[in-house]
């Protein structure tokens, strides 16, 4: 004797997915962990691309990528052959379990604050040398000097004239 097979919901659709009002499947989850976590992302985003195009000369190289150029344009290729089904599924998990966990704010925050960190240490100095400009630079070695114990570089002097 055959036992009728009847569809059975999935538990996950059911659950709450990290929010007190969001479920896996159901409308944008408009929480308050996902409105920070939401906002602190975009801060930080938008905080690196001003720094990118203030202080470095990459910004175009990562627009390009930012905007899957370049190297990252085979993800572009593989997005278009996935069926859009499948896009859309992997779309609503990361609304729905991602950018609903209650703590995702203070991860972005501590990658901020590296980011912030290591931006410290990155620095230029350009020294241009424009024609007809009175000022300019002398470079005087010491040849009666040693240079000191663990020294790198020869002891040398810069002179602005």
């Amino acid at each position: 004797m055959e036992v009728p097979v009847t569809s059975v919901a999935d538990p996950r659709d059911t659950t709450p997915a990290g929010s007190s009002r969001g479920t896996q499947g159901s409308p944008v989850p408009q929480t308050g962990p996902y409105k920070l976590n939401v906002f602190v992302i975009a801060v930080l985003g938008v905080a690196l691309c001003w720094w990118i195009y203030h202080f470095t000369d990459w910004f175009e190289a990562f627009a390009s990528l930012l905007a899957l150029g370049g190297i990252f344009s085979w993800l572009a290729f593989v997005a278009k052959v996935l069926p859009e089904a499948r896009l859309k599924e992997m779309q609503d998990w990361v609304d729905s379990s991602v950018l609903t966990r209650r703590k995702l704010w203070l991860a972005f925050i501590l990658i901020g604050a590296v980011l912030f960190v290591g931006a410290l240490c990155v620095g230029t100095i350009e020294v241009q040398a424009l024609p007809g400009d009175p000022y300019g630079f002398t470079r005087h070695r010491h040849r009666k000097r040693k240079n000191p114990p663990g020294s790198c570089f020869p002891l040398t002097a810069m002179r602005v004239s």
